[in-house]
């Protein structure tokens, strides 16, 4: 039984500091922690198997130690079992509620990407705003993406420089939608180099996107202006 002193001692050094830990948890009921806060604070899943270990063993032992009439030994080890099991249910608790709020950061994460997305390609020129200037670094096989609105008969100029090969397209909205999904799409104007003016006449009004793709194989910083003419 003297073998479980050691045992005894680091277990109630983990329990000690799981009961610091939950008292020191700030908690306040107008500022609820947020999923990534709460999931970062919680304890480490790993301790379940100790805590589990540690159940069964005290439990066992007791039993032993009542059976030969160790009174105070099995109360001890009987007490220690009892708290080895309510902290195996925090933890058990702890990964539940994980668990629960891994879709939720997923949902989030999601929305931000697409508010993200909505924000880069709003519409940046049109006859009342004709002119839009800019100078991104574009990853490689990567692509920067603007937009413009277009009356019937207004002329769209793109005016793209780099140090290396970059490629600009004038694309629809509907072929946009085939583009983003990696699906095969037609564009109204394209052309390739370094130094490029691209120009396309509206045939109806509506909204274009204006992709400028980096066909390098380093990160290029690219000179965009867009003008539009009535």
């Amino acid at each position: 039984m003297a073998s479980f002193t050691p045992s005894a001692v680091v277990f109630l050094g983990l329990a000690v500091g799981e009961i610091r830990e939950y008292f020191q948890t700030p908690r306040s009921k107008s500022t609820p922690q947020s999923d990534e806060t709460r999931l970062l604070s919680s304890p480490n899943p790993g301790r379940i198997w100790t805590y589990l270990t540690a159940t069964a063993g005290f439990g066992a032992v007791a039993i032993i130690s009542f059976l030969f009439g160790f009174s105070a030994l099995t109360v001890f080890l009987g007490s220690l079992a009892v708290i080895s099991l309510l902290l195996l249910s925090r933890q058990i608790a702890f990964l539940s509620q994980q668990a629960e709020a891994s879709p939720r950061q997923i949902m989030s994460l999601l929305r931000q990407a697409k508010e993200t997305t909505e924000a880069e390609i709003k519409t940046v020129v049109t006859a009342k705003n004709p002119q839009f200037e800019d100078a991104p670094m574009i990853e490689p096989q990567s692509f920067k993406t603007y937009s413009a609105y277009l009356s019937k008969g207004d002329l769209l100029t793109v005016e793209a420089g780099a140090d290396d090969w970059i490629r600009v397209e004038f694309v629809s909205l509907t072929e946009s939608a085939k583009l983003e999904a990696g699906k095969k799409y037609d564009w109204k104007r394209g052309k390739e180099g370094k130094n490029l003016t691209v120009e396309y006449e509206a045939e109806r009004n509506g909204n274009w996107n204006i992709y400028i793709f980096n066909l390098a194989k380093t990160p290029l910083e690219v000179g965009v202006t867009l003008t539009v003419e009535a």
